[in-house]
């Protein structure tokens, strides 16, 4: 985290070529580039445009990574229940 406390590019790049893309191919070892089996979203308004290197190698490990839209976050608020995001939540914590 940047001592601002907010998340810069550079800072969330690092986090996804260093703990995200491990970490789906640790647990998922089938992940291959022709089929694309996850979708990776994410919605932190200063990191909206990804470096092209990020994006080539999680499509070329299967994964797909969108950042959802500027002010759209209206529009995904109503996933913030128990049937899609509380789900994620209980799998995810111990």
């Amino acid at each position: 985290m940047h001592e601002s406390g907010s998340v810069t590019l550079d800072i969330f790049e690092e986090y996804l070529m260093k703990v995200i893309l491990p970490f789906l191919k640790r647990q998922f070892p089938d992940l291959r580039k022709d089929v694309q089996e996850f979708i990776l979203v994410y919605d932190i308004p200063s990191v909206h445009n990804v470096s092209d290197k990020v994006l080539t190698a999680f499509l070329e490990a299967g994964v797909i990574i969108y950042g959802l839209p500027p002010n759209s976050t209206h529009w995904s608020q109503p996933c913030d229940n128990r049937a899609v995001f509380g789900a994620f939540k209980r799998g995810t914590t111990t």
